[in-house]
């Protein structure tokens, strides 16, 4: 037979004695259970057999082995959530997508703390961002230490939320360029872009401004860091899109060609690669940046101008014959004119790509320069002695080399001359005879020379690395009077040539 030792007696006694102390808490319990309105029904209606709760209690045996343990387990789960419950305060779990990412005390402080987050990341679009991700608030309990403050949550909210603002997205052709934060902004940028390039006075009338492209603003739901300031957007579309090629070197290859080919000056490509010299040697193989610049956006202008022209004089030669052969001198100096003419014009970002005279108006008008010369001097080749016929012929070419650019229209605006390539330094001569009334910088043009033939007819010489005549000075049909450079808006060593009828670029292939 099993006998218990001492410690299990000891162990039994005292879970007796729990368990007693517990039934005499529920005794208790049902002593005030009894006083409940609802006990009498509870009697009768609850219990099968006709059977009363106090039947049931009364059958148990509450001091038996089970119902001590049964008491043992009651108290210890009673301490437990005591204990529980004592250690642990009420909270706010703050979750996304189910997943918990902060407790809070209060749900006032979970919702305050995820208003803050909306309204910081969307301050920069001047909006209050929302998300589409599920955010909830929960009652919870949690150790003290499990708590979040405010700010602690902000920041954990923020890592996890998907946000959004309303965006308004500028695009071309259907390509999205830009995001600004209201439809207002993106239609003011538009607006301020095609002002730049209008260009409205009281001498220039502007009939239309247009994009040469599709342009729309569409509403769509965007990340906040995608919306960009206005004055971000107005200036990335003034500046165009920068695109960078790295290039190699082929045989042949020289700046010149290289800069020809791509629409690009040499000293751009200088620029775009440091310890590149205008007068370094290539080799073959060696990379290269070529870094391009395309515009976002063309803006198309169409207006009427007035602009006041110089009507350059004529040279008239009278034979002397007091002077010698070769000989003359001035007897009276001449003057230019000036006149009115009003032009339409297309314009695309500021760089004329058409004109129509429509009318003139002369305000001032020329005085012949006198020449006399001697008996057998070179004769001028002009067809007519008055002024403003505009007819010439006799040309012969300034400079032998390739024609790198023709007269026309080249990547939308009018090339009003040709480009003939030879080495800096090169030589060219007048290619008729004539006064020179112009020999100095000239923007674009550099180092320029104007040479007046008379009768209207006027050449030009750009961008000289240097002079090899001065203003005044008559000089013969072949005569040097520069050399070639580089100076100006150019893209490599070469001589631009221009016929100036009456003061109209013509193409000089149709005079040489």
């Amino acid at each position: 037979m099993f006998r218990k030792s001492d410690n299990q007696r000891s162990y039994v006694n005292r879970l007796k004695e729990t368990g007693i102390i517990y039934l005499e808490k529920l005794n208790v319990f049902a002593s005030r259970l009894k006083g409940w309105p609802g006990w009498a029904r509870l009697k009768q209606d609850h219990f099968p057999g006709g059977k009363s709760i106090s039947g049931y209690l009364k059958e148990i045996n509450w001091k038996s082995r089970k119902m001590i343990a049964a008491g043992v387990i009651v108290a210890v789960a009673v301490v437990s959530l005591g204990v529980y419950l004592n250690s642990t305060a009420g909270g706010y779990a703050l979750a996304v997508n189910g997943q918990r990412v902060a407790v809070l005390k209060t749900r006032a402080e979970a919702e305050n703390a995820l208003r803050t987050v909306l309204a910081e990341k969307g301050k920069p679009a001047g909006q209050i961002a929302f998300t589409k991700d599920q955010v909830t608030f929960d009652p919870v309990r949690a150790k003290e230490y499990e708590l979040s403050t405010e700010g602690a949550a902000e920041k954990a909210l923020g890592g996890k939320l998907n946000l959004f603002v309303k965006g308004y997205i500028i695009s071309a052709n259907g390509n999205n360029l830009f995001t600004l934060a209201s439809m207002t902004q993106a239609d003011a940028v538009l607006q301020k872009l095609k002002d730049n390039y209008a260009l409205a006075s009281d001498e220039r009338k502007i009939e239309s401004v247009n994009f040469e492209e599709k342009v729309a603003v569409t509403e769509a739901d965007v990340k906040p860091e995608q919306v960009s300031s206005s004055d971000k957007v107005l200036a990335d579309l003034l500046k165009g899109q920068v695109s960078t090629v790295n290039y190699t070197i082929q045989s042949g290859d020289t700046l010149w060609t290289i800069a020809r080919r791509n629409d690009m000056m040499i000293q751009d490509l200088v620029n775009s690669n440091p310890g590149l010299s205008d007068q370094a040697l290539l080799q073959i193989g060696q990379t290269m940046s070529i870094v391009k610049v395309q515009p976002y956006l063309n803006v198309i202008v169409n207006g009427t101008e007035t602009r006041q022209e110089t009507i350059p004089y004529s040279t008239v030669y009278r034979t002397d014959y007091s002077l010698g052969p070769g000989q003359s001198k001035v007897v009276a100096a001449g003057s230019n004119g000036m006149k009115l003419v009003n032009v339409s014009f297309t314009s695309k970002n500021g760089d004329t790509t058409n004109t129509v005279a429509l009318s003139e108006t002369v305000q001032q008008n020329p005085v012949n320069k006198v020449v006399a010369r001697g008996a057998g001097a070179p004769k001028v080749q002009v067809a007519m002695a008055s002024r403003g016929s505009g007819v010439a012929s006799g040309f012969i070419w300034p400079l032998h080399g390739p024609i790198a650019s023709p007269f026309g229209y080249r990547h939308g605006r009018l090339h009003t001359g040709i480009d003939i390539d030879a080495p800096t330094g090169t030589p060219y001569v007048a290619a008729l005879s004539g006064t020179v009334i112009a020999a100095q910088w000239d923007g674009g043009y550099g180092k320029m020379i104007l040479v007046d033939h008379g009768n209207g007819v006027v050449t030009r010489y750009a961008h000289s690395s240097a002079f090899l005549v001065s203003v005044g000075q008559h000089v013969s049909q072949g005569q040097p009077i520069g050399r070639v450079g580089t100076t100006g808006n150019t893209t490599g060593p070469h001589l631009h040539f221009e016929i100036i009828l009456n003061g109209t670029p013509v193409n000089p292939l149709n005079y040489l």
